[in-house]
Protein backbone atom coordinates (compact mmCIF):
# COMPACT_ATOMS: atom_id res chain seq x y z
CA UNK A 1 0.00 0.00 0.00
CA UNK A 2 2.67 2.34 1.02
CA UNK A 3 4.55 1.80 -2.49
CA UNK A 4 1.33 2.39 -4.33
CA UNK A 5 1.36 6.19 -2.20
CA UNK A 6 4.80 6.78 -3.40
CA UNK A 7 4.02 5.84 -7.16
CA UNK A 8 0.78 7.97 -7.08
CA UNK A 9 2.89 10.70 -5.55
CA UNK A 10 5.39 10.67 -8.14
CA UNK A 11 2.35 11.07 -10.96
CA UNK A 12 2.50 14.84 -10.43
CA UNK A 13 5.79 15.56 -10.46
CA UNK A 14 6.72 12.89 -13.61
CA UNK A 15 3.79 15.20 -15.71
CA UNK A 16 5.20 18.50 -14.88
CA UNK A 17 8.89 17.04 -15.59
CA UNK A 18 7.40 16.13 -18.97
CA UNK A 19 5.15 19.77 -19.44
CA UNK A 20 8.64 21.36 -18.36
CA UNK A 21 9.86 20.56 -21.33
CA UNK A 22 7.30 21.30 -23.42
CA UNK A 23 5.88 24.93 -24.44
CA UNK A 24 2.26 24.54 -23.32
CA UNK A 25 -0.34 27.62 -24.95
CA UNK A 26 -3.68 27.93 -23.97
CA UNK A 27 -6.76 30.17 -23.63
CA UNK A 28 -9.92 31.10 -25.00
CA UNK A 29 -11.13 31.77 -28.87
CA UNK A 30 -14.04 33.42 -29.13
CA UNK A 31 -16.13 35.97 -31.89
CA UNK A 32 -15.57 39.34 -31.99
CA UNK A 33 -18.88 39.77 -30.02
CA UNK A 34 -17.36 37.22 -27.55
CA UNK A 35 -18.94 34.30 -27.95
CA UNK A 36 -18.34 30.35 -28.99
CA UNK A 37 -17.94 29.65 -32.37
CA UNK A 38 -19.92 26.96 -33.73
CA UNK A 39 -16.11 24.76 -34.35
CA UNK A 40 -12.90 26.18 -33.84
CA UNK A 41 -9.30 25.05 -35.01
CA UNK A 42 -6.17 26.06 -33.63
CA UNK A 43 -3.01 25.47 -35.47
CA UNK A 44 0.92 25.19 -34.99
CA UNK A 45 3.17 26.01 -38.35
CA UNK A 46 6.41 26.32 -39.40
CA UNK A 47 6.96 30.03 -39.98
CA UNK A 48 8.65 29.60 -43.21
CA UNK A 49 6.95 26.61 -45.01
CA UNK A 50 3.78 27.18 -43.33
CA UNK A 51 3.50 23.27 -42.67
CA UNK A 52 1.39 21.91 -39.94
CA UNK A 53 3.04 20.95 -37.03
CA UNK A 54 0.03 20.31 -34.61
CA UNK A 55 -3.07 21.12 -34.53
CA UNK A 56 -6.34 20.82 -31.79
CA UNK A 57 -9.80 21.65 -31.67
CA UNK A 58 -11.65 24.20 -28.79
CA UNK A 59 -13.87 23.11 -26.45
CA UNK A 60 -17.86 24.35 -26.83
CA UNK A 61 -16.85 27.14 -25.03
CA UNK A 62 -13.88 28.20 -26.75
CA UNK A 63 -11.13 27.14 -24.55
CA UNK A 64 -7.99 25.28 -25.97
CA UNK A 65 -4.64 24.01 -24.89
CA UNK A 66 -1.46 23.38 -27.50
CA UNK A 67 1.46 21.74 -26.45
CA UNK A 68 4.71 21.17 -28.18
CA UNK A 69 8.41 20.73 -28.04
CA UNK A 70 10.21 22.75 -31.41
CA UNK A 71 11.82 26.28 -30.71
CA UNK A 72 11.95 29.10 -33.52
CA UNK A 73 9.22 30.78 -34.93
CA UNK A 74 5.74 30.08 -35.96
CA UNK A 75 2.37 31.13 -36.55
CA UNK A 76 -0.31 29.83 -34.64
CA UNK A 77 -3.23 30.08 -36.68
CA UNK A 78 -6.87 30.35 -35.48
CA UNK A 79 -9.82 29.41 -37.33
CA UNK A 80 -13.32 29.62 -36.57
CA UNK A 81 -17.05 28.84 -39.10
CA UNK A 82 -18.05 31.65 -40.04
CA UNK A 83 -14.53 33.57 -39.76
CA UNK A 84 -11.49 34.80 -40.85
CA UNK A 85 -8.51 33.15 -39.76
CA UNK A 86 -5.82 34.99 -37.42
CA UNK A 87 -2.06 34.03 -37.64
CA UNK A 88 -0.36 34.87 -34.33
CA UNK A 89 3.22 34.96 -34.81
CA UNK A 90 5.41 33.84 -31.81
CA UNK A 91 9.26 32.90 -31.42
CA UNK A 92 9.66 30.34 -28.60
CA UNK A 93 13.48 30.71 -27.16
CA UNK A 94 12.97 27.90 -24.20
CA UNK A 95 9.97 26.21 -22.74
CA UNK A 96 7.46 28.17 -21.33
CA UNK A 97 3.78 28.63 -20.39
CA UNK A 98 1.64 31.23 -22.36
CA UNK A 99 -1.81 32.05 -22.22
CA UNK A 100 -3.57 33.87 -25.77
CA UNK A 101 -7.14 34.78 -26.14
CA UNK A 102 -8.32 35.55 -29.29
CA UNK A 103 -11.33 37.23 -30.64
CA UNK A 104 -11.68 36.43 -34.74
CA UNK A 105 -13.61 38.72 -37.40
CA UNK A 106 -15.92 37.79 -39.20
CA UNK A 107 -15.87 37.32 -42.82
CA UNK A 108 -16.43 40.50 -45.35
CA UNK A 109 -18.99 40.12 -48.12
CA UNK A 110 -20.02 42.73 -50.42
CA UNK A 111 -23.14 44.38 -50.43
CA UNK A 112 -24.76 42.72 -52.96
CA UNK A 113 -24.03 39.71 -53.73
CA UNK A 114 -24.46 38.27 -57.33
CA UNK A 115 -23.22 35.38 -58.20
CA UNK A 116 -21.68 32.35 -56.23
CA UNK A 117 -19.95 29.23 -56.49
CA UNK A 118 -19.77 25.81 -54.69
CA UNK A 119 -16.31 23.38 -54.79
CA UNK A 120 -16.81 19.98 -53.15
CA UNK A 121 -16.16 16.20 -52.89
CA UNK A 122 -17.64 16.45 -56.60
CA UNK A 123 -14.32 18.49 -58.01
CA UNK A 124 -12.37 17.66 -55.59
CA UNK A 125 -12.45 21.17 -54.01
CA UNK A 126 -10.37 22.53 -57.38
CA UNK A 127 -11.31 25.78 -57.56
CA UNK A 128 -10.49 26.24 -61.45
CA UNK A 129 -13.74 23.85 -61.93
CA UNK A 130 -15.53 25.57 -59.84
CA UNK A 131 -19.36 25.47 -60.58
CA UNK A 132 -21.73 28.19 -60.35
CA UNK A 133 -24.38 28.17 -58.34
CA UNK A 134 -28.16 29.02 -59.71
CA UNK A 135 -29.98 32.18 -58.55
CA UNK A 136 -33.19 32.42 -57.41
CA UNK A 137 -35.79 34.31 -57.10
CA UNK A 138 -35.80 35.06 -53.68
CA UNK A 139 -32.28 35.87 -53.57
CA UNK A 140 -30.98 32.48 -52.50
CA UNK A 141 -28.52 30.25 -55.01
CA UNK A 142 -29.08 26.33 -55.15
CA UNK A 143 -26.84 23.72 -56.34
CA UNK A 144 -28.42 20.18 -57.00
CA UNK A 145 -26.29 17.01 -57.50
CA UNK A 146 -26.46 13.16 -56.77
CA UNK A 147 -24.08 10.97 -54.80
CA UNK A 148 -23.45 7.64 -53.38
CA UNK A 149 -21.96 9.00 -50.59
CA UNK A 150 -24.04 9.43 -46.58
CA UNK A 151 -22.48 12.56 -46.22
CA UNK A 152 -21.52 15.59 -48.88
CA UNK A 153 -18.64 18.31 -47.91
CA UNK A 154 -18.78 21.53 -49.98
CA UNK A 155 -17.20 24.88 -48.90
CA UNK A 156 -18.44 28.37 -51.34
CA UNK A 157 -16.25 30.60 -52.90
CA UNK A 158 -16.84 34.37 -55.35
CA UNK A 159 -18.31 35.87 -52.03
CA UNK A 160 -16.31 36.61 -49.38
CA UNK A 161 -14.24 40.42 -50.15
CA UNK A 162 -11.04 38.75 -50.24
CA UNK A 163 -11.70 35.65 -52.47
CA UNK A 164 -11.21 32.92 -50.07
CA UNK A 165 -13.52 29.93 -49.76
CA UNK A 166 -16.09 29.73 -47.27
CA UNK A 167 -18.28 27.18 -45.00
CA UNK A 168 -21.64 27.46 -46.68
CA UNK A 169 -25.10 28.46 -44.59
CA UNK A 170 -26.30 25.36 -44.66
CA UNK A 171 -24.55 22.79 -43.02
CA UNK A 172 -25.18 19.52 -40.46
CA UNK A 173 -21.68 20.08 -38.87
CA UNK A 174 -18.44 21.01 -40.11
CA UNK A 175 -14.84 19.62 -40.78
CA UNK A 176 -11.73 22.00 -40.89
CA UNK A 177 -10.21 22.06 -44.81
CA UNK A 178 -6.67 22.92 -43.28
CA UNK A 179 -6.83 26.17 -44.90
CA UNK A 180 -8.17 28.74 -42.51
CA UNK A 181 -11.34 27.54 -43.23
CA UNK A 182 -14.31 24.96 -42.69
CA UNK A 183 -16.19 22.65 -45.21
CA UNK A 184 -19.58 22.64 -44.84
CA UNK A 185 -20.95 18.81 -44.56
CA UNK A 186 -24.51 17.64 -44.92
CA UNK A 187 -25.97 14.04 -44.74
CA UNK A 188 -27.67 12.97 -47.75
CA UNK A 189 -30.92 11.58 -48.43
CA UNK A 190 -31.67 9.24 -51.44
CA UNK A 191 -28.58 10.11 -52.97
CA UNK A 192 -29.85 13.44 -53.80
CA UNK A 193 -28.28 16.76 -52.65
CA UNK A 194 -29.22 20.16 -53.09
CA UNK A 195 -27.27 23.09 -51.49
CA UNK A 196 -28.80 26.34 -50.54
CA UNK A 197 -26.62 29.27 -50.21
CA UNK A 198 -28.67 31.99 -48.13
CA UNK A 199 -26.57 35.83 -48.45
CA UNK A 200 -29.50 36.94 -45.68
CA UNK A 201 -28.04 34.48 -43.42
CA UNK A 202 -24.59 35.60 -43.53
CA UNK A 203 -22.95 37.36 -40.60
CA UNK A 204 -22.08 40.73 -41.62
CA UNK A 205 -21.59 42.64 -38.77
CA UNK A 206 -18.37 44.70 -38.40
CA UNK A 207 -15.73 43.44 -36.65
CA UNK A 208 -11.63 43.07 -36.52
CA UNK A 209 -9.91 40.46 -34.95
CA UNK A 210 -8.16 40.87 -31.12
CA UNK A 211 -5.21 39.33 -29.68
CA UNK A 212 -4.18 39.14 -26.41
CA UNK A 213 -1.31 37.93 -24.40
CA UNK A 214 -1.53 37.57 -20.37
CA UNK A 215 0.30 40.06 -18.68
CA UNK A 216 3.00 37.78 -17.43
CA UNK A 217 3.63 36.72 -21.58
CA UNK A 218 5.66 40.54 -21.94
CA UNK A 219 8.23 39.55 -24.69
CA UNK A 220 5.75 37.48 -26.63
CA UNK A 221 3.34 40.60 -26.85
CA UNK A 222 6.47 42.78 -27.94
CA UNK A 223 7.26 40.16 -30.43
CA UNK A 224 3.83 39.59 -31.68
CA UNK A 225 3.17 43.26 -31.91
CA UNK A 226 6.62 44.12 -33.73
CA UNK A 227 5.80 41.56 -36.36
CA UNK A 228 2.19 42.68 -36.65
CA UNK A 229 3.08 45.83 -37.52
CA UNK A 230 5.71 44.71 -39.89
CA UNK A 231 2.75 42.75 -41.54
CA UNK A 232 0.84 45.76 -41.58
CA UNK A 233 3.16 48.15 -43.30
CA UNK A 234 4.26 45.23 -45.75
CA UNK A 235 0.30 45.23 -46.74
CA UNK A 236 -0.26 49.05 -47.00
CA UNK A 237 2.98 49.36 -49.44
CA UNK A 238 1.66 46.32 -51.39
CA UNK A 239 -1.53 48.33 -51.91
CA UNK A 240 0.30 51.37 -52.56
CA UNK A 241 1.95 49.52 -55.12
CA UNK A 242 -0.90 48.16 -56.81
CA UNK A 243 -2.22 51.19 -56.91
CA UNK A 244 -1.37 53.85 -59.70
CA UNK A 245 -2.68 56.57 -57.76
CA UNK A 246 0.57 58.31 -57.02
CA UNK A 247 -1.42 60.74 -54.74
CA UNK A 248 -1.38 57.86 -52.34
CA UNK A 249 2.24 58.26 -51.30
CA UNK A 250 1.76 61.00 -48.53
CA UNK A 251 -0.83 58.83 -46.63
CA UNK A 252 2.13 56.72 -45.77
CA UNK A 253 4.16 58.73 -42.97
CA UNK A 254 7.39 57.49 -43.43
CA UNK A 255 9.31 59.76 -41.60
CA UNK A 256 7.41 59.18 -39.23
CA UNK A 257 7.10 55.34 -38.74
CA UNK A 258 11.30 55.74 -38.83
CA UNK A 259 10.98 58.11 -36.06
CA UNK A 260 9.01 55.49 -34.27
CA UNK A 261 11.25 52.61 -34.46
CA UNK A 262 13.91 54.49 -34.17
CA UNK A 263 12.46 55.27 -30.73
CA UNK A 264 12.08 51.74 -29.89
CA UNK A 265 15.10 50.67 -31.12
CA UNK A 266 16.64 52.78 -28.23
CA UNK A 267 14.18 52.40 -25.39
CA UNK A 268 13.96 47.96 -25.65
CA UNK A 269 15.49 45.88 -23.37
CA UNK A 270 14.57 42.35 -24.98
CA UNK A 271 17.43 41.98 -27.09
CA UNK A 272 15.57 39.47 -29.68
CA UNK A 273 12.68 41.92 -29.70
CA UNK A 274 15.30 44.57 -30.56
CA UNK A 275 16.54 42.45 -33.16
CA UNK A 276 12.73 42.26 -35.03
CA UNK A 277 12.97 46.26 -34.51
CA UNK A 278 15.87 47.06 -36.48
CA UNK A 279 14.87 43.98 -39.20
CA UNK A 280 11.40 46.58 -39.40
CA UNK A 281 13.72 49.24 -39.85
CA UNK A 282 15.24 47.63 -42.90
CA UNK A 283 12.32 47.11 -43.95
CA UNK A 284 11.51 51.02 -44.52
CA UNK A 285 15.13 50.57 -46.18
CA UNK A 286 13.64 48.42 -48.83
CA UNK A 287 10.78 50.20 -49.27
CA UNK A 288 13.49 52.76 -50.59
CA UNK A 289 12.34 55.16 -47.70
CA UNK A 290 14.39 58.23 -47.72
CA UNK A 291 14.13 59.37 -44.35
CA UNK A 292 15.97 56.61 -42.78
CA UNK A 293 19.38 56.89 -40.66
CA UNK A 294 21.65 54.76 -42.06
CA UNK A 295 23.11 54.27 -38.74
CA UNK A 296 20.62 52.64 -37.60
CA UNK A 297 19.98 50.15 -40.88
CA UNK A 298 23.82 49.51 -39.86
CA UNK A 299 22.90 48.94 -36.03
CA UNK A 300 20.93 45.60 -37.49
CA UNK A 301 23.97 43.92 -38.63
CA UNK A 302 25.99 44.72 -36.02
CA UNK A 303 23.35 43.36 -33.51
CA UNK A 304 21.48 40.43 -35.75
CA UNK A 305 24.24 37.56 -35.41
CA UNK A 306 24.33 35.95 -39.03
CA UNK A 307 23.02 32.46 -37.24
CA UNK A 308 19.90 34.86 -36.32
CA UNK A 309 16.30 32.54 -37.44
CA UNK A 310 15.27 35.96 -37.53
CA UNK A 311 16.39 36.35 -40.76
CA UNK A 312 14.12 33.99 -42.14
CA UNK A 313 11.21 36.71 -41.15
CA UNK A 314 12.76 37.96 -44.55
CA UNK A 315 16.39 36.99 -46.08
CA UNK A 316 16.00 39.68 -48.70
CA UNK A 317 16.97 42.28 -46.18
CA UNK A 318 20.40 40.92 -46.27
CA UNK A 319 20.57 42.56 -49.66
CA UNK A 320 21.18 45.99 -47.65
CA UNK A 321 24.43 44.12 -46.52
CA UNK A 322 26.31 45.63 -49.87
CA UNK A 323 24.83 49.34 -49.32
CA UNK A 324 25.60 49.56 -45.75
CA UNK A 325 29.07 48.45 -46.42
CA UNK A 326 29.18 44.90 -44.92
CA UNK A 327 30.50 43.52 -47.90
CA UNK A 328 33.95 44.08 -47.47
CA UNK A 329 37.30 42.17 -48.13
CA UNK A 330 38.60 42.27 -44.45
CA UNK A 331 35.07 40.94 -42.97
CA UNK A 332 31.98 39.36 -45.58
CA UNK A 333 28.90 39.43 -43.48
CA UNK A 334 26.91 37.18 -45.90
CA UNK A 335 29.78 34.60 -46.05
CA UNK A 336 29.23 34.48 -42.01
CA UNK A 337 25.67 33.75 -42.81
CA UNK A 338 25.91 31.25 -45.01
CA UNK A 339 28.55 29.38 -42.99
CA UNK A 340 26.20 29.88 -39.49
CA UNK A 341 22.90 30.27 -40.17
CA UNK A 342 20.54 27.01 -40.24
CA UNK A 343 18.13 27.96 -42.80
CA UNK A 344 18.06 26.72 -45.69
CA UNK A 345 15.41 29.96 -47.17
CA UNK A 346 18.18 32.26 -46.02
CA UNK A 347 21.23 30.26 -47.33
CA UNK A 348 19.65 30.11 -51.00
CA UNK A 349 18.77 33.69 -50.86
CA UNK A 350 22.38 34.41 -50.12
CA UNK A 351 23.73 32.76 -52.76
CA UNK A 352 21.28 33.86 -55.43
CA UNK A 353 22.58 37.36 -54.27
CA UNK A 354 26.17 36.50 -54.91
CA UNK A 355 24.78 34.64 -58.21
CA UNK A 356 22.99 38.12 -59.02
CA UNK A 357 26.04 40.17 -58.12
CA UNK A 358 28.44 37.71 -60.84
CA UNK A 359 25.42 37.37 -63.28
CA UNK A 360 25.23 41.11 -63.93
CA UNK A 361 28.67 42.13 -63.57
CA UNK A 362 28.77 39.31 -66.44
CA UNK A 363 31.44 37.25 -63.94
CA UNK A 364 29.57 34.40 -66.40
CA UNK A 365 31.66 31.23 -65.19
CA UNK A 366 30.92 32.50 -61.31
CA UNK A 367 27.57 32.71 -61.64
CA UNK A 368 27.10 28.97 -63.35
CA UNK A 369 29.23 27.79 -60.50
CA UNK A 370 26.35 29.36 -58.09
CA UNK A 371 23.81 28.51 -60.19
CA UNK A 372 24.95 24.75 -59.66
CA UNK A 373 25.36 24.88 -55.86
CA UNK A 374 21.55 26.11 -55.70
CA UNK A 375 20.63 23.35 -58.24
CA UNK A 376 22.30 20.72 -56.07
CA UNK A 377 21.96 22.40 -52.69
CA UNK A 378 18.49 23.90 -52.72
CA UNK A 379 16.63 22.74 -55.52
CA UNK A 380 12.92 23.53 -54.01
CA UNK A 381 13.99 27.28 -53.35
CA UNK A 382 12.14 29.62 -54.91
CA UNK A 383 15.26 31.53 -55.16
CA UNK A 384 16.73 28.74 -57.11
CA UNK A 385 13.54 28.92 -59.37
CA UNK A 386 14.58 32.35 -60.46
CA UNK A 387 18.10 31.49 -61.13
CA UNK A 388 17.12 28.69 -62.86
CA UNK A 389 15.61 31.23 -65.66
CA UNK A 390 18.70 32.55 -66.06
CA UNK A 391 20.73 32.41 -69.68
CA UNK A 392 24.31 31.64 -68.86
CA UNK A 393 25.21 30.44 -72.38
CA UNK A 394 24.02 33.63 -74.70
CA UNK A 395 25.44 36.62 -74.64
CA UNK A 396 23.56 40.18 -74.22
CA UNK A 397 25.66 42.74 -73.65
CA UNK A 398 26.79 45.68 -75.54
CA UNK A 399 27.61 45.27 -78.86
CA UNK A 400 25.83 42.09 -79.43
CA UNK A 401 22.80 42.42 -81.65
CA UNK A 402 19.44 42.16 -79.58
CA UNK A 403 17.65 38.63 -79.46
CA UNK A 404 14.71 38.30 -81.78
CA UNK A 405 11.59 39.19 -80.18
CA UNK A 406 7.67 40.00 -80.70
CA UNK A 407 4.88 41.86 -78.23
CA UNK A 408 1.40 42.44 -79.16
CA UNK A 409 0.96 46.07 -78.53
CA UNK A 410 -1.26 46.87 -75.79
CA UNK A 411 -2.72 50.15 -77.60
CA UNK A 412 -3.17 48.50 -81.14
CA UNK A 413 -3.89 44.97 -80.25
CA UNK A 414 -4.08 43.87 -84.25
CA UNK A 415 -0.32 45.38 -83.73
CA UNK A 416 2.90 43.55 -82.61
CA UNK A 417 6.26 45.21 -81.58
CA UNK A 418 9.25 42.68 -83.04
CA UNK A 419 12.81 43.59 -83.81
CA UNK A 420 12.00 44.61 -87.62
CA UNK A 421 9.00 47.52 -85.98
CA UNK A 422 12.12 49.48 -84.75
CA UNK A 423 14.58 48.54 -88.06
CA UNK A 424 16.42 52.48 -88.85
CA UNK A 425 15.24 53.69 -85.50
CA UNK A 426 17.33 54.02 -82.01
CA UNK A 427 15.15 52.15 -79.77
CA UNK A 428 14.77 52.37 -76.09
CA UNK A 429 13.24 48.96 -74.53
CA UNK A 430 12.38 49.70 -71.29
CA UNK A 431 10.91 46.69 -68.32
CA UNK A 432 8.51 47.83 -66.13
CA UNK A 433 5.95 47.80 -63.76
CA UNK A 434 3.61 50.00 -62.21
CA UNK A 435 4.06 48.43 -58.61
CA UNK A 436 7.60 48.92 -58.36
CA UNK A 437 8.54 52.08 -56.28
CA UNK A 438 11.84 52.21 -58.81
CA UNK A 439 10.26 52.11 -62.33
CA UNK A 440 7.85 55.62 -60.49
CA UNK A 441 11.00 57.08 -59.45
CA UNK A 442 12.40 57.03 -63.09
CA UNK A 443 9.30 58.30 -64.63
CA UNK A 444 10.11 61.79 -64.93
CA UNK A 445 13.90 60.80 -66.21
CA UNK A 446 12.32 58.36 -69.10
CA UNK A 447 9.53 62.00 -69.82
CA UNK A 448 12.56 63.93 -69.91
CA UNK A 449 14.44 61.49 -72.31
CA UNK A 450 11.85 61.17 -74.66
CA UNK A 451 10.86 64.61 -74.70
CA UNK A 452 14.47 65.93 -75.56
CA UNK A 453 14.92 62.45 -78.13
CA UNK A 454 12.19 61.02 -80.16
CA UNK A 455 12.29 64.20 -82.24
CA UNK A 456 15.50 62.65 -83.30
CA UNK A 457 14.52 59.27 -83.74
CA UNK A 458 14.59 57.93 -80.85
CA UNK A 459 10.92 54.83 -79.50
CA UNK A 460 10.46 53.64 -76.24
CA UNK A 461 8.80 50.40 -75.86
CA UNK A 462 7.67 49.60 -72.36
CA UNK A 463 7.33 45.88 -72.07
CA UNK A 464 4.98 45.87 -68.55
CA UNK A 465 5.51 42.81 -65.75
CA UNK A 466 2.23 44.07 -64.22
CA UNK A 467 -0.18 41.18 -62.67
CA UNK A 468 -2.74 42.39 -65.22
CA UNK A 469 -2.44 44.54 -68.31
CA UNK A 470 -5.47 46.85 -67.06
CA UNK A 471 -3.14 48.34 -64.43
CA UNK A 472 -1.00 49.79 -67.26
CA UNK A 473 -3.67 52.14 -68.50
CA UNK A 474 -4.83 52.87 -65.32
CA UNK A 475 -1.36 54.12 -64.41
CA UNK A 476 -1.57 56.17 -67.03
CA UNK A 477 -4.37 58.11 -66.20
CA UNK A 478 -2.66 59.45 -63.86
CA UNK A 479 0.42 61.69 -63.41
CA UNK A 480 2.59 60.24 -66.11
CA UNK A 481 1.03 59.34 -69.50
CA UNK A 482 4.02 57.76 -70.99
CA UNK A 483 3.27 58.65 -74.42
CA UNK A 484 4.94 55.53 -76.43
CA UNK A 485 4.68 52.55 -77.60
CA UNK A 486 3.34 49.47 -74.89
CA UNK A 487 3.18 46.00 -74.29
CA UNK A 488 2.40 43.88 -71.43
CA UNK A 489 4.05 40.30 -70.78
CA UNK A 490 2.24 37.69 -68.94
CA UNK A 491 4.27 36.14 -65.34
CA UNK A 492 6.61 38.79 -65.86
CA UNK A 493 10.13 37.76 -64.35
CA UNK A 494 8.94 34.66 -65.10
CA UNK A 495 8.44 34.98 -68.52
CA UNK A 496 10.24 33.44 -71.51
CA UNK A 497 10.90 36.93 -72.72
CA UNK A 498 12.11 37.65 -69.43
CA UNK A 499 14.90 35.00 -69.39
CA UNK A 500 15.86 35.83 -73.00
CA UNK A 501 16.44 39.51 -72.44
CA UNK A 502 18.26 38.52 -69.11
CA UNK A 503 15.89 40.54 -66.87
CA UNK A 504 15.61 39.86 -63.23
CA UNK A 505 14.90 42.93 -61.87
CA UNK A 506 13.18 46.27 -62.72
CA UNK A 507 13.35 48.55 -64.15
CA UNK A 508 15.61 47.26 -66.94
CA UNK A 509 16.87 49.55 -69.89
CA UNK A 510 18.24 47.62 -73.32
CA UNK A 511 19.24 51.22 -75.75
CA UNK A 512 19.60 49.67 -79.42
CA UNK A 513 20.69 51.40 -82.68
CA UNK A 514 18.91 51.03 -85.99
CA UNK A 515 21.20 47.92 -87.02
CA UNK A 516 19.65 46.52 -83.67
CA UNK A 517 22.93 46.52 -81.90
CA UNK A 518 23.25 47.18 -77.97
CA UNK A 519 24.82 50.62 -77.33
CA UNK A 520 23.49 50.04 -73.82
CA UNK A 521 21.49 47.77 -71.02
CA UNK A 522 21.47 48.01 -67.32
CA UNK A 523 22.80 48.85 -64.73
CA UNK A 524 25.30 51.07 -66.95
CA UNK A 525 21.97 52.94 -68.22
CA UNK A 526 20.62 53.83 -64.58
CA UNK A 527 19.92 57.39 -63.77
CA UNK A 528 21.92 59.94 -65.29
CA UNK A 529 23.58 57.42 -67.31
CA UNK A 530 21.13 56.92 -69.15
CA UNK A 531 21.46 61.03 -70.30
CA UNK A 532 24.97 60.78 -71.05
CA UNK A 533 24.63 57.93 -73.17
CA UNK A 534 22.18 59.71 -75.24
CA UNK A 535 23.89 62.93 -75.77
CA UNK A 536 26.93 60.94 -76.73
CA UNK A 537 23.86 59.27 -79.56
CA UNK A 538 22.59 62.16 -80.28
CA UNK A 539 25.47 65.06 -80.09
CA UNK A 540 23.80 68.85 -80.02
Amino acid sequence: MKLLIKILLLVPLLFFEVSAQQTVISGVVMSFETKPLKKTNISLLDFSSEKLIKSVEADKNGNYTIQFDEKGLFYLQFSGVDHNPRKVFLYILQPENIKLNVQLAGYKFPDTINTSLIIGDFNNFDFETAVEMKKETNGTFTFETITDSKTFAYEILGVEKSGRSINGTQSDYFEYDGGGDFKSIINVKNKKVKIIFDPAKLNRSASYSIVSFDRDNIFNQKMFLAFDAMETRAKQYENYMASASVTLYPVFDWSQHARILEKQITEEQFPEVKKLLLLSYLQLAVFGVKEILPSTAQLAFKEIEPSSILWSINPSFLSLAYSLGFVTEEQNYLDRVLTENKSDDVKAFVLYLKFSQHYFGNELDKAKLIKEKLLEEYPESKWTDIVKKSNLSAKLEKDYILPDFSVKSLIDTNQSYSNKTFEGKYLLIDFWASWSQECRDGMELLHKVYEKYHKNGLEILSISFDLKSEDVAVFRNGQWAMPWNHAFVKDGLNSGLAKTFQVSVIPWLILVDPNGKILGISPELSGENLLSTLGEVFPE
